[in-house]
């Protein structure tokens, strides 16, 4: 055997995969032993290790399907959707070229799209979503990006939940809750919204002595409709909004909301409510980031300015975002009055003033298009001679039909 001969067989053997024709002896010598290398980095846990010995001994078009297609996977394990779409697009056209490359190609697109569509990007994820589905028709992620990235998107909501207050005087009751969101196109969302609310309000009297209790109702019924420009980087809300609130009657009121940043970045909120007594106003900065793709954080706090005088509450959130549950949480300490609540008008606002609580709403998916809600809340609503606590829990369903059918 001639000596070259057995070099390149040498380099073959411990490097796991064909090397290139002529390939100067010093690339020679980095690619001795780097897959080796790279497996023993990726079983360390030393993912990007294990690419980057890779890239160093092959660069980025190498000519080698087996160091390519692991180039791509690897970066898909680094969330690195770019480098990975263009290895796996590499590999495809490359001699030898497997199955395991079409498929892979097609989740490197998914997952890119998703990563474009949560930027706000929908024309060009719906092009990684047709392009993988075209490689891979049976893709069901691929699928239901296809769905979230159509251009014109319908959401609806339906819930219902108990609600009580504990204390000297208690209430209890139900409300129930009609939303829908339609986005018209990229750029333009309307949202509009219906709740009903009813308690039965216990009402002690008499003396200590001859104590007695006497019932009443009190019922509550909110509208709101909402449209929004929405952007990659910032979007603008306006909603109007009418409330009927037991004896008080009509309640008109508007809210709006900026938002600037997509992984990091503010929202303001502002409210503004005509009641017969006066206005109320109310302001909420936040600030939000996204450190992962799936978890978010958001601190800031709401200012109420009417005729009792200003109210201040710090609030403090929390976002889990995953293909198959969605968790949020959100806590406060501080009063507020008639908050405004502008994600969406909830099962659990009451109208009064509230010092501190949380809420907690998860949504699961049961199958394409339906997702299980459920929420829960507690506040204290103070008293000058005493604390109420204000309770809820409510069930809902989400519904998310597709407008446009993936090819």
């Amino acid at each position: 055997m001639r000596a070259e001969t057995l070099v390149v067989a040498l380099v073959l053997a411990s490097a796991s995969v064909p090397a290139a024709a002529e390939v100067p002896p010093h690339v020679l010598e980095l690619r001795r032993g780097a897959w080796d290398t790279s497996v023993e980095r990726e079983a360390a846990g030393d993912v990007s290790g294990a690419r980057q010995v890779l890239l160093d001994a092959w660069g980025q078009h190498s000519d080698s399907y087996e160091v390519t297609v692991r180039i791509a996977w690897l970066s898909l394990l680094l969330e690195d959707e770019e480098l990975a779409v263009a290895a796996y697009r590499r590999a495809r056209a490359l001699p030898g070229a497997g199955p395991e490359a079409t498929e892979g190609f097609s989740s490197a697109l998914t997952v890119r799209g998703l990563q474009r569509l949560e930027e706000g990007r929908r024309n060009e994820a719906r092009l990684d979503f047709d392009e993988a589905l075209r490689w891979s028709p049976q893709r069901d992620d691929a699928r239901r990006g296809r769905q979230l990235a159509a251009s014109m998107r319908l959401s609806a909501e339906f819930w219902g939940a108990y609600v009580g207050v504990l204390g000297d005087t208690p209430a209890h009751g139900g409300a129930g809750l009609v939303s829908a969101s339609f986005h018209l196109n990229d750029w333009l969302r309307l949202r509009g919204a219906y709740r009903h609310l009813r308690q039965k309000v216990t009402i002690p009297v008499g003396t200590s002595q001859r104590r007695a209790e006497s019932t009443t109702s009190f019922t509550q019924n909110d509208g709101y409709f909402a449209a929004a420009v929405v952007f990659p980087s910032w979007g603008l809300e306006g909603m109007g909004m009418i409330l009927d609130v037991g004896e008080e009657g009509l309640v008109p009121g508007q809210a709006a909301r900026l938002w600037v940043g997509r992984r990091w970045g503010l929202s303001v909120d502002e409210a503004l409510i005509v009641r017969d007594v006066g206005a109320s106003l109310q302001l909420t900065p936040m600030a939000f980031v996204w450190p992962t793709r799936n978890i978010g954080f958001g601190a800031g706090a709401r200012f109420t300015v009417d005729d009792v005088g200003v109210a201040v509450a710090g609030r403090l959130g929390a976002s889990v975002v995953t293909e198959s549950i969605e968790l949020q949480a959100l806590g406060f300490v501080g009063r507020t009055r008639w908050a405004v609540m502008h994600d969406v008008p909830s099962v659990m606002t009451l109208a009064g003033e509230v010092e501190g609580g949380g809420t907690i709403s998860a949504y699961v998916r049961l199958v394409d298009g339906f997702d299980l809600g459920v929420n829960g809340a507690v506040s204290v609503l103070p008293d000058e001679e005493q604390s109420f606590t204000y309770l809820s829990a409510g069930l809902g369903l989400r519904v998310r039909p597709p407008l446009e059918t993936p090819p």
